[in-house]
């Protein structure tokens, strides 16, 4: 009797799927592995906070249990040692290895607004450290998490929540975007949600 083999495989940045290449990983538009290239200490790579995490997973995929998320937060601590290292091909297997699929076109609206919303913080390279690099928190070094600052009102940010739905209940209707193109949709929901929120809001 034959058996179903599940296979899993990376996607393209913005697409609805989990990417990973020498810069990071995003699923969607979402960072959840950032790399820059830093004058004082070369390639410094940071991993969103386990809350940030846990909302990108449940914007794409619904409820998450707890054990699946800390097996993917330790994957994507893994997967920023492995590109702080170089070792860019390992980071890939492992980004395939958590195992996460394709997920609703649709979600890649709320993944866009949560990104923005969660700004990731363009300084954190010339943030305090340590002796030994590291970046440090009232004399602390404060692990993997990227600090991240929110540049948007709440008036902005209950604008673009709202943008999401309108944008993604569009595509559901195959209003905007074309349905066999990841990077295309993302695009598509992206100009319509700028459509909609205010331009003083800076989307």
């Amino acid at each position: 009797m034959p058996f179903a083999v599940a296979e899993f495989r990376l996607f393209p940045r913005g697409s609805a799927g989990i990417a990973c290449d020498d810069d990071g990983v995003t699923i969607g538009s979402f960072p959840l592995v950032h790399a820059v290239v830093d004058g004082c200490c070369g390639r410094l790579v940071r991993v969103a906070s386990d809350d940030e995490i846990q909302n990108a997973l449940t914007l794409a995929y619904g409820d998450v249990p707890p054990l699946h998320r800390a097996r993917i937060a330790r994957a994507l601590r893994s997967i920023a040692k492995a590109l702080a290292e170089g070792k860019y091909a390992l980071a890939r297997i492992t980004a395939v290895q958590m195992g996460l699929p394709e997920f609703p076109k649709r979600a890649l609206a709320h993944l866009a607004a949560a990104a923005e919303i969660l700004k990731y913080n363009t300084n954190w390279p010339s943030e305090a450290r340590d002796e030994r690099g590291r970046w440090t928190d009232s004399g602390a070094a404060n692990g993997d998490v990227i600090p991240v600052i929110e540049p948007f009102t709440p008036e902005c940010r209950a604008a673009i929540a709202r943008a999401a739905d309108i944008c993604a209940q569009l595509f559901d209707e195959g209003k905007i975007g074309r349905q066999g193109s990841g990077a295309d949709s993302f695009f598509a929901i992206r100009r319509c949600m700028r459509s909609l929120v205010p331009p003083e809001c800076g989307y």
